[in-house]
């Protein structure tokens, strides 16, 4: 409805006019626009908040859970770490005590080589001594069988004329006449 005003004034009073009933006719959808929109700035706040705690929450569970797995971690591999020690020790152990046999089978050999050796020393110091009296009973025996040939000798070349001589002179016997 356009009014047909001919002054300033009735002009601006029919705007003022058409601007109160305007705004009073469309006041309460403004209204209703204005109460959705901070409805929804309402919730979008809420929903935010809430989002951020519940973010806070699991940021904080992670950050517990990751505490927990460091930790479970670290001991694993003090765990492992010791293993490890424990092992080289025990392998070490393991190679001195093969150093100490070996050592100690060495020295078993070598106290059975100079036992060996002393005994063969002894075997052969008898076995010179066995040399030795087998020569000296060969000799005595060549000496018996060559007085038994002299004295069944028809000859009498092998007997002691003088009497100054004494009957045994050493070990060999002399024979009279």
């Amino acid at each position: 409805m356009l009014y047909h005003i001919t002054t300033t004034d009735t002009i601006e009073d029919a705007y003022f006019d058409e601007r109160d009933r305007f705004i009073s006719d469309h006041t309460n959808e403004i209204d209703d626009m204005f109460e959705q929109r901070r409805n929804k700035e309402q919730w979008y706040k809420e929903t935010k908040q809430a989002n951020e705690e519940k973010y806070q929450l699991e940021v904080e569970n992670l950050i517990t859970k990751g505490n927990v797995l460091t930790i479970m971690m670290m001991i694993m591999m003090m765990i492992m770490m010791m293993i490890m020690i424990m092992m080289v020790v025990m392998i070490m152990m393991v190679m001195v005590m093969m150093m100490i046999m070996v050592v100690m089978i060495m020295m078993v050999v070598m106290i059975m080589m100079v036992m060996m050796m002393m005994i063969m020393m002894v075997v052969m110091i008898m076995m010179v001594m066995m040399v030795m009296v087998m020569m000296v009973m060969m000799m005595m025996m060549m000496m018996m069988i060559i007085m038994m040939i002299m004295y069944n000798s028809d000859d009498d070349s092998h007997c002691i004329r003088s009497s100054s001589l004494p009957i045994y002179y050493g070990i060999i016997p002399t024979f009279r006449c």
